[in-house]
This record gives C-alpha cells, sequence and structure tokens, in this order.
C-alpha cells in the first residue's frame, strides 16, 4: 500500500466523529462498535488511517458521553494505543460533537472523518490534500448519482431533475482549521437544520463553495443492516 509522504504529519489534525447510535442500525449497541469481519467498524477506520501516512498526524476522536473508558480499552485491546489518540467527548448532535472535537485539533488543516467510514483510501487522500496544497480551504470527496433523481417540493408534487448535476458527499472533509472554525462559531450562534455537515456550514455561514474532488464508491459510510453486509465483502478483500 503506498503512504502519504511525512509532510502532512505536522500540519494535518485528523478528526473522526464516533457519536453513532445504532437507531438506523436497528441495534442496541452504537453503530461504530458494531463488528465487520470479527473486527469493531471503529477499529477498522483508526487502523486504516494510520496505514495512510509514513507519519500519524494528530489524530482526534470523538466518542459518545460515558463511552471514553470503553473506547480507550477498545484501543489498547486492538493494539493501537501507539497513535496516542486524543480522546474528547460529543454532545447531543453531530455539530455539537464535531466542535468538541474542533477545539481540540491544534494543527492547520483538518480532516473531518466519520468513524463509519472505514475504508478511505489514500489515493482518495491524496486528492484532498492535494487540493489543500493548492491553496483550496474547503475540499469534499464526492461521488455522482447513479440514481434517477426527483425533487419534492413542499406541497408534494415532484419533478425530475438531471442526475449529472448531483453529487453525493462523503467524508473526510478537509479544511483550512482556521475557516472551520470561523464557520462553526457563526453557525452556534445561528445554527439552521439544513446544515448537516461541515461543508454545508462553511457554505452557509460564510459564503464559501468547497471545491469537489473524486471520492471513492468503497468508502461507504455503515448505517443500516445492508451497508454491513457490503462491508463484510469489502473487509474481505483487504
Amino acid at each position: 500500500m503506498s503512504r502519504i509522504g511525512e509532510k502532512w504529519s505536522a500540519s494535518l489534525s485528523f478528526l473522526i466523529v464516533a457519536g453513532g447510535s445504532g437507531r438506523r442500525m436497528g441495534r442496541a449497541l452504537p453503530k461504530q462498535y458494531l463488528e465487520v469481519h470479527g473486527v469493531p467498524i471503529l477499529i477498522h477506520t483508526l487502523r486504516n488511517i494510520s496505514q495512510l501516512f509514513d507519519q500519524m498526524p494528530e489524530m482526534v476522536l470523538v466518542v459518545p458521553k460515558g463511552d471514553v473508558d470503553f473506547v480507550t480499552n477498545m484501543i489498547e485491546e486492538w493494539g493501537l494505543d501507539h497513535l496516542e489518540i486524543k480522546i474528547c467527548t460529543g454532545g447531543s448532535t453531530r455539530y455539537e460533537s464535531v466542535w468538541n472535537g474542533l477545539k481540540e485539533c491544534n494543527r492547520e488543516l483538518v480532516a473531518v472523518h466519520d468513524a463509519v467510514r472505514p475504508f478511505v483510501t489514500a489515493a482518495m487522500m491524496e486528492r484532498l490534500l492535494g487540493a489543500l496544497e493548492e491553496g483550496r480551504r474547503a475540499v469534499v470527496p464526492t461521488i455522482p448519482s447513479v440514481d434517477s433523481i426527483r425533487l419534492v417540493s413542499d406541497e408534494g408534487s415532484n419533478a425530475p431533475f438531471p442526475r449529472e448535476r448531483v453529487q453525493l458527499v462523503q467524508t473526510p472533509q478537509c479544511f483550512s482549521t482556521e475557516v472551520l472554525k470561523e464557520g462553526y462559531l457563526k453557525f452556534i450562534s445561528s445554527p439552521m437544520e439544513h446544515c448537516t455537515d461541515e461543508a454545508s456550514i462553511v457554505t452557509e455561514m460564510l459564503s464559501e463553495s468547497p471545491h469537489l474532488v473524486a471520492g471513492d464508491e468503497r468508502n461507504i459510510k455503515i448505517t443500516t443492516p445492508k451497508d454491513l453486509i457490503l462491508a463484510e465483502f469489502f473487509a474481505q478483500q483487504v
């Protein structure tokens, strides 16, 4: 596996958000702790990220309140305690969890990633970091929609929409740390429900459109039982 050069280790914080529940998965156990191919999803994600870099960037992990000891023990059990991960607790919403983690990030750049996306590739990460190196302040991986699209109005009517104009957003989303913190400070004082990720917060609060780079179809977010089946398949190919 090719690795990302050590020049990024001193300038990048990798913020991993593991604050999810098991609601959509239909499980009592939060989805980040479910096992894929005999290994907890969170461990897959941490292990995969550690294998992307020659030297590790700063790593910050956000977990649900009350889970710090549980996650610390899990990381030690799976032999990843050498990664020196900062663990902090999340809030009741995604943006509160990301903000808690963001306050622990001390590097010039930050990559915000879902803990339940365990299959990030070095090639995709290089595309994201390359765009930051070119001076972009907000970079987001996306994949095209393969399904037909219909837009539904508030009244319930619907109409077709060209799918070539739709991109599906993935993580990690990468930013200048200063820019993302500025966007979050404005968002906290005036939150908007339609801002569901970091890119939408930066767009809405700072009027800055993120640069899009190609994501990866394997970079799935494990949120439903069928995602677990696909993740099992991917994990067996590694």
